[in-house]
């Protein structure tokens, strides 16, 4: 699945350039749950083949996901915040200039929040549905805090903007643990808990356009839980029923089908799939879930597959500081287009250099997949 998760994340890199393919933008919120189901399927993966009844596994596990997650955003981050204190040109956020509100007028809990969704991730889905009033330093919580004209957008005060769905992604790590060694019936109640829940925020009003006012149904943890345990799901019916089998069948080729079906969603969002949002929405997510298995099946031994898989990540958390470093020399057509290009060579770079050396690291000391599909973890 490893060319999969980086179509996903070129998507998101076209999504944030505004690429003209379509006349319209993109979609990144369906790549992003799409990223969700796959989490799902990977965390379900690598507890029961390699965790399960080992000495001191819950540890391990959370050292092993706090190493992938952490240098690479980090060094994301540090370099986000020297470009923009060398440069001023504040991209891809207004962090810095927004620093006098949260220092001057913001109250503890400001302060707080801030700092911990920078330093640690937790929090950035919190932001993303907030305002901050600047000028009595008072957060929000607000249906659409893309629109609102008396505030500051909560994700505005985090350096790396599209980080905020790492931080649902962690939420789901504290709880994988003992979630995935449940029945499945469990993973069944969460699924339609999570989706009664989304029903309920789109039935009072809380959907919207897909534009506007949608993160309550796509950046919400206790919305997203179901997404993840969908590829959980997934991942059981796999192990049940194909590990083993045979790459090639008719089988595969479905699954083929339906990660296009996907693919061609996110590009023609804006004007095809969205007059039927949300319910498209949940569709698509539905259509990643069930082509997992066989996707895993045809891909889970092939090298190239995983050396390809390795890109997704650096990708998708590099992208928004290779577009502030490139936008003013480029113009506005090419720039979806170099921005991919250049986001795949800084991405090799990291693999090369610090990527792959800590993931061989993590899986000496602390365990977290088989020898199968390691960057996928």
């Amino acid at each position: 699945m490893g060319v999969f998760r980086l179509v996903l994340a070129i998507i998101v890199v076209l999504t944030h350039t505004s690429v003209p393919l379509t006349g319209h933008a993109l979609s990144g919120r369906l790549p992003v749950s799409a990223f969700y189901v796959i989490s799902g399927f990977y965390m379900q993966y690598i507890i029961t083949t390699k965790y399960g009844g080992t000495a001191h596994w819950v540890r391990n596990f959370y050292i092993s996901r706090a190493i992938r997650l952490f240098p690479l955003y980090y060094l994301a981050l540090a370099a986000t915040v020297i470009y923009e204190l060398a440069t001023h040109r504040l991209y891809p956020t207004n962090t810095l200039m927004y620093n006098r509100f949260v220092f001057d007028q913001g109250g503890l809990v400001v302060k707080s929040l801030y700092a911990v969704s920078n330093l640690f991730i937790v929090g950035q889905d919190i932001l993303r549905l907030s305002v901050l009033r600047p000028m009595i330093g008072q957060l929000d919580l607000f249906v659409n805090p893309d629109q609102t004209t008396y505030g500051i957008n909560g994700t505005e005060l985090n350096y790396l903007g599209q980080s905020w769905s790492l931080a649902i992604e962690i939420w789901f790590y504290l709880l994988a643990p003992w979630l995935l060694r449940r029945k499945i019936a469990v993973l069944v109640g969460a699924i339609i808990a999570a989706t009664a829940l989304r029903v309920a925020l789109m039935s009072a009003g809380h959907a919207g356009d897909w534009r506007q006012g949608a993160d309550w149904i796509n950046a919400f943890f206790p919305v997203e839980i179901g997404t993840f345990c969908l590829g959980a799901c997934a991942c059981r019916f796999y192990l049940a029923k194909f590990s083993g089998e045979s790459p090639v069948g008719p089988a595969t080729t479905m699954g083929y089908a339906l990660v296009a079906v996907v693919i061609v969603s996110c590009f023609g969002f804006g004007h095809t799939v969205a007059p039927l949002y949300p319910w498209s929405y949940i569709a698509v997510v539905l259509i990643v879930a069930t082509s997992l298995p066989w996707i895993f099946n045809a891909t889970r031994k092939s090298r190239l597959d995983d050396m390809l898989g390795e890109l997704s990540y650096p990708v998708y958390i590099s992208h928004l500081f290779v577009v502030g470093v490139i936008k003013g020399s480029v113009g506005r057509e090419s720039l979806p287009y170099v921005a991919v290009i250049a986001s795949l060579i800084l991405s090799a770079i990291l693999v090369r250099l610090i990527d792959r050396p800590l993931n061989n690291f993590r899986h000496r000391h602390f365990g977290g997949v088989t020898t199968e599909k390691r960057s996928a973890s």
